[in-house]
């Protein structure tokens, strides 16, 4: 399972919040409010609620996806659709690193003479292959996507 800390460098989308202006109720005598919507806190949510003496109603506020343009309340910080993608994506990164980090321990370990060639091989040759298979999982993912391919190609982390 991969940590929040490390899917923040790879999420793609951002959720931007979209608030109205302008209060669109229609009074009984067919002319619109038209009046100034402010920010306020009701029952744990952040809401927009009408200015206007007579009207007083309350918006909900949205986010937007930026990649799939999903629609959630405020209080959602990540998209439902976009965010697997973002896991798959910083758990084949952190399996490449790791697969690295082990590949230079055992290497250490077999030129110190704690390790005999057998296990060497075995060890290495398991290394590379989750590798190898994590560079072609995530070079499918970015073919698939131009979005992602984009955005790792400007992310500073790179396989």
């Amino acid at each position: 399972m991969v940590e929040i800390e490390e899917l923040t460098p790879f999420r793609f989308y951002k959720l931007k919040p979209f608030y109205k202006q302008r209060c669109t109720t229609e009074f009984v005598t067919g002319r619109k409010c038209n009046g100034l919507l402010r920010l306020f806190r009701n029952k744990g949510m952040i809401n927009l609620k009408c200015m206007h003496v007579d009207c007083l109603k309350e918006y909900d506020i949205y986010r937007d996806c930026s990649i799939c343009n999903e629609r959630y309340f405020f209080d959602k910080l990540t998209c439902d659709k976009c965010e697997p993608l973002v896991v798959n994506i910083a758990h084949y990164y952190i399996t490449i690193e790791d697969a690295d980090k082990s590949i230079k321990k055992i290497n250490k370990h077999y030129k110190s003479g704690d390790m005999l060639q057998s296990d060497w091989e075995a060890a290495i040759s398991l290394n590379k292959q989750e590798k190898i298979s994590c560079e072609n999982k995530l070079k499918e993912l970015k073919e698939r996507n131009p979005v992602i391919e984009q955005f790792l190609a400007n992310l500073i982390i790179q396989p």
